[in-house]
């Protein structure tokens, strides 16, 4: 069982061999696999899988360090008929808010961007790229599920609440 999200990677790989070592008839072992690992951890890849299952998803672009060019381009994408936007700016496996930032000016996604390139997550890995998103207004929830053989249950919806979100 995960404790939280640095071991989301690590669960996956042990149950995967876990399974392949002991599961047989008398002894049923189900496992996420590996091939959606990322997808469960890297916040970009989640938007991806999204994507790639045919559904709506933030439009969202990933950038390394040296990229602030880059990143003001994809803003220009954001902006709406009077120049004015919103955008988030985060690390793809930090935990949840930390160093979650929201602009809607040049200097700020400037600035978010340099505080999270190359800094240290909570977990103690550097962060080697900011994913930078459009921003969605609305509420925000977080919904707990767990599948087992294609069976799919929500256990908990979490509306959540970050007080740094500009007023709309």
């Amino acid at each position: 069982m995960v404790g939280c999200e640095s071991g989301v990677e690590l669960t996956d790989e042990l149950t995967n061999l876990w399974v392949k070592k002991f599961a047989g008839p008398n002894c049923p072992i189900t496992t996420n696999g590996v091939s959606m690992s990322r997808a469960r951890r890297d916040k970009y890849h989640m938007g991806e899988a999204v994507r790639a299952a045919g559904l709506r998803a933030v439009q969202q672009e990933l950038f390394g360090e040296g990229k602030i060019g880059e990143v003001k381009r994809f803003v220009e994408g954001c902006k709406d008929e009077e120049g004015n936007f919103r955008v988030v700016l985060k690390p793809v496996a930090s935990a949840g808010s930390e160093g979650v930032y929201f602009a809607s000016n040049e200097e700020e996604v400037e600035g978010y961007y340099n505080e999270i390139i190359n800094s240290t997550n909570v977990f103690g890995h550097l962060n080697t790229s900011v994913l930078v998103q459009e921003f969605l207004a609305g509420k925000e929830y977080v919904v707990d599920s767990v599948s087992v053989e294609g069976i799919h249950k929500t256990v908990a919806i979490w509306e959540v609440r970050i007080s740094s979100v500009p007023p709309q």
